[in-house]
């Protein structure tokens, strides 16, 4: 197994003792990161995000401990430089972590299905293109498919590690499951999780 998604949610966590005790697993410097987080939702997805991570790593053949050495970019995303690639993400106490040994970068976001119901698309004209929008307003549910081509994107956003110096609505395509930013490529796939969540994973084309 060269690459793998693992998905968990915070409330695996039943007490406060539990999740202190995963905490506490963590690397000090990583707790040290952690703890500083204001919003306690946000401290604990961070927290389940490492644990996947680490799960993640035992799981394709490294050393988990590698998990002291993770660095991160000006932007705050992590890496590895001694092992496989990785993206986390997480939704409503959703945490998705996706790993891949043979790929050098990779991107994965997620979202409630749900989120559709709360869409205004009419607001949201500058994150899509003209194409686009005509594969939205084409589909059987407009909104649904809004949300597919939204985590497509944000799946590349966190691909780069750029955040909003990717403009979501210069990314184009997406039918095919090829999508391009300028004279980048970047192939991106449906990930099979619990029906409530939207979720793909991209890679460098």
């Amino acid at each position: 197994m060269q690459s793998l998604v693992l998905h968990d949610h915070v409330s695996r966590w039943q007490d406060d003792s539990a999740f202190t005790s995963d905490l506490a697993s963590l690397p000090l410097v990583e707790q040290a990161r952690l703890v500083r987080k204001r919003r306690e939702a946000d401290k604990r997805a961070s927290t389940l995000g490492k644990i996947l991570l680490r799960q993640g790593l035992e799981a394709l053949g490294f050393d988990p401990r590698l998990l002291r050495k993770l660095q991160y970019t000006a932007s705050g995303k992590p890496f590895l430089e001694d092992g496989p690639s990785f993206s986390i993400t997480h939704a409503d106490g959703h945490v998705v972590v996706a790993l891949s040994a043979e790929a050098p970068r990779l991107g994965v976001d997620c979202e409630l299905e749900a989120t559709k119901t709360k869409l205004v698309l009419d607001d949201l004209e500058e994150t899509m293109t003209a194409g686009q929008w005509r594969d939205i307003h084409g589909a059987a549910d407009p909104a649904a498919r809004y949300l597919e081509l939204w985590t497509m994107k944000e799946s590349i956003v966190k691909l780069t590690g750029r955040g909003l110096a990717t403009p979501l609505g210069e990314i184009e395509g997406g039918a095919d499951g090829l999508l391009t930013h300028g004279d980048e490529a970047f192939r991106v796939a449906r990930v099979a999780l619990p029906a409530s969540l939207v979720c793909h994973v991209a890679l460098k084309g």
